[in-house]
């Protein structure tokens, strides 16, 4: 369940009060981290249609981020559910990148450096043929 206390917009401050270096943030990825911060409020008050949408619209968004900050979407999960959530869910963003429209080789890529860097396992499963 989702904590009703936090505001979604409140995302950014609270990166920056964990020691979260903002600097990279370019004006495309601020937007991005806070609609992520929305859709993790939204998986926690959600059945199982609406938290696959939510990891769907994740999926998305991390897709038009720069990589460095996918572990500050990663790390909003916290925020807005609970600390537990971020390994729980993350891998499921993961799937769902590499089911994303694109060149199938860059989507497992993509995958894939969201497990392996963030995560620290590796993804041992082949792509469909």
């Amino acid at each position: 369940m989702a904590k009703k206390e936090i505001a979604c917009v409140d995302a950014i401050r609270w990166l920056r009060e964990r020691g979260w270096d903002l600097g990279p943030l370019t004006g495309q990825d601020r937007p991005a981290l806070e609609a992520v911060a929305h859709c993790w409020r939204l998986w926690g008050f959600s059945d199982t249609d609406g938290r696959r949408a939510a990891i769907g619209a994740i999926a998305s968004l991390v897709l038009g981020m720069q990589e460095v900050c996918w572990p500050m979407a990663r790390e909003l999960a916290s925020q807005a559910l609970d600390w537990s959530h971020r390994a729980q869910l993350w891998p499921q963003v993961a799937e769902e990148v590499r089911r994303q429209p694109g060149p199938d080789g860059l989507r497992w890529a993509q995958a894939e450096r969201l497990l392996v860097c963030y995560l620290g396992i590796a993804v041992v499963r082949q792509p469909d043929v």
